[in-house]
């Protein structure tokens, strides 16, 4: 991130959400209630997603539709985080805290049914999986995540660790991640 002051706070820049079914490689009508959802949960229109090479083993030929996926920016952009942060993350029941990378925090939602827009229609999306959600920030993921009340999952590597272990030459050590690389961003809820 490139900024003119070092005093600038991080925010959220966009939102991509994707959802694909493997329904679609037989038959791309099983494309449409996926598309349908997307729709409404975000407000616009979601762009198809294509296969880029051939899997002989998954019956996938290159350029053949496989999902779709929407980008959020601007006011459809908090419109989502609100309905985000308020009504589908408290009914989660997974239990999985969402991942933080750097600058992004991307997440998978098991179900579409706890949005509003959809849990109305329950008889045609009842089949729908789940969908990803990566939320970009300017920086600052996880500063960004305890404004927003959403408690997070932060990797990092130290410089130096105890989890080393010896490599196949002498002197050459390999990092090990372990519950103690990870550390826990809780946040209060902002209601």
């Amino acid at each position: 991130m490139t900024s003119s002051s070092i005093m600038r706070l991080p925010v959220v820049t966009k939102a991509v959400l994707h959802a694909s079914t493997k329904a679609a490689v037989t038959a791309k009508t099983h494309l449409l209630p996926p598309v349908t959802a997307l729709a409404l949960m975000s407000g616009q229109r979601p762009a198809l997603t294509r296969a880029k090479g051939s899997i002989a083993s998954f019956r996938l030929r290159k350029h053949q539709l496989l999902g779709c996926k929407v980008t959020l920016r601007h006011h459809r952009l908090t419109d989502f985080m609100a309905t985000l942060i308020y009504g589908v993350v408290p009914q989660r029941r997974d239990g999985s805290l969402p991942q933080v990378h750097g600058t992004y925090v991307s997440f998978g939602l098991s179900t579409v049914m706890p949005f509003p827009q959809i849990e109305h229609h329950y008889d045609i999306f009842e089949h729908v999986g789940g969908a990803a959600v990566t939320v970009v920030t300017s920086g600052g993921a996880p500063l960004v995540c305890s404004w927003y009340g959403l408690p997070c999952k932060i990797a990092f590597l130290p410089l130096f660790s105890s989890h080393t272990e010896r490599g196949g030459k002498k002197g050459h050590r390999h990092m090990r991640m372990s519950s103690k690389d990870f550390f826990y961003v809780k946040s209060h809820s902002p209601r």
